[in-house]
């Protein structure tokens, strides 16, 4: 009996110690398997951006060397993007960086035209007054107080070549036509000793030291620098003709030359002015040429200008294949200038919405103009420089343009042209 109860109890011991295990132990539960995830149950998240590069400071300009004491003087102002250089023939060179031109636009300015050439010069100028430089793309203008050349082209080389070319001399150039406006400011006074005896146009250029070159494009301005201080800065003044004071403005008899019913009519009219006129002057061209084109007098352009050093003022018109005539061209001209017909506030809003994006021809104007009548002063320290493009228009009244418009329309010193 003890056997079996010996059995019988360690039975029972295994049996609790079995029960007493598996009621304190926890039942192991498998971890669900993961299910892949479908990429429309999980936004994408784009990549980061990348890190914005530093670009590479640019490599310096390899431009030819600018000879030793070619450029005496640079001057900067920041406020137009303009620099200045004075060259070591006196020439000075002033620089309009405007990043979005294509090519460039160049004019040279000078005081001394034909008012301003002693009595024997001013009959032996070769005739006409402008003149071209085909090959080089330079235009020559010998205006009443004022010698100017003008260019346009891609390559600033080529148009500084050609400059520096006409002050040597080494150019001659082809001839053009008489215009309305050449006929306002003649040369030629009959009867004078030496007529017919024309000296070459280029002894009106052969002093660099006394022009303004004044270029606008899209390049560096060590550009212009290097271009200029290799090809004009060592071109010297030779022998010229010598300029004196200009002859104040002095109204003529209207001239009229042509005949026939047709072709090109060019009407010049011209009155005397002063320095300020120059921004209600371009706001009377925009309007009397939106006048003129509303009485459908044919294809016509108008033009406009102050001359420079001087007290006169000339508006000029231009009609292709009118049947109108001379007289009646005239007669309408001097009606629009003197009726109701002039919108002058709608042409000045047209004009200052131009320049809003100014082309390279706005600021060429522009520069030139300040360093026309600075009186002396550099564009830096002239208020006008601030705004050099819209600051003169936004102070034209309606009142100084037709007070202009009047005045040319009473004006009797008029020339006309009529080409076949």
């Amino acid at each position: 009996m003890s056997v079996v109860r010996f059995g019988m109890r360690a039975a029972w011991i295994l049996v609790a110690l079995l029960g007493s295990a598996c009621g304190t132990a926890e039942a192991v539960v498998e971890p669900p398997t993961p299910l892949p995830l479908s990429s429309a149950a999980v936004p994408s998240v784009p990549p980061p951006p990348p890190l914005p590069e530093v670009p590479p400071a640019p490599p310096p300009l390899d431009l030819p060397p600018t000879p030793r004491g070619a450029i005496l003087s640079q001057s900067v102002f920041p406020l137009l993007d303009v620099t200045q250089w004075t060259l070591a023939n006196g020439a000075v060179v002033v620089y309009k960086h405007l990043p979005d031109a294509e090519g460039y636009v160049l004019r040279a300015i000078a005081k001394g035209g034909w008012t301003t050439l002693s009595p024997r010069d001013s009959v032996e100028v070769d005739q006409p007054l402008v003149r071209r430089w085909e090959a080089e793309g330079l235009t020559a203008t010998l205006a009443a107080t004022e010698r100017r050349i003008d260019a346009q082209g891609p390559d600033l080389e080529v148009l500084i070549g050609g400059l520096s070319r006409v002050f040597a001399g080494d150019l001659s150039p082809a001839r053009a036509r008489y215009t309305a406006v050449d006929r306002l400011d003649p040369i030629w006074r009959d009867g004078e000793e030496g007529a017919g005896l024309p000296i070459p146009l280029a002894a009106l250029f052969s002093d660099p030291g006394a022009f303004t070159v004044v270029v606008v494009g899209a390049d560096d301005p060590e550009v212009a620098a290097s271009v200029a201080g290799r090809r004009l800065a060592l071109v010297q003044a030779s022998d010229g003709i010598s300029f004196g004071d200009p002859v104040r403005f002095d109204g003529t008899a209207p001239r009229v030359e042509g005949a026939g019913d047709y072709g090109v009519l060019d009407v010049a009219l011209r009155i005397s002015s002063r320095a300020g006129d120059e921004a209600p002057l371009q706001v009377l061209r925009g309007a009397l040429e939106a006048s003129l084109r509303t009485a459908d007098l044919g294809s016509l352009t108008v033009e406009a200008a102050r001359v420079p050093w001087t007290e006169s003022a000339w508006l000029r018109v231009l009609v292709e294949e009118s049947a109108m005539g001379a007289d009646g061209l005239e007669t309408a001209i001097r009606e629009a200038l003197s009726g109701d017909a002039l919108y002058v506030s709608r042409a000045r809003r047209r004009l200052l919405r131009d320049l809003r994006s100014p082309t390279p021809r706005h600021w060429l104007d522009a520069v030139t103009q300040l360093y026309r009548d600075g009186g002396g002063r550099q564009p830096g320290y002239d208020p006008a420089s601030l705004s050099p493009l819209s600051a003169p228009l936004t102070r034209v009244t309606d009142s100084d343009v037709l007070t202009l418009a009047r005045r040319f329309a009473g004006s009797t010193d008029t020339a006309m042209i009529l080409s076949p």
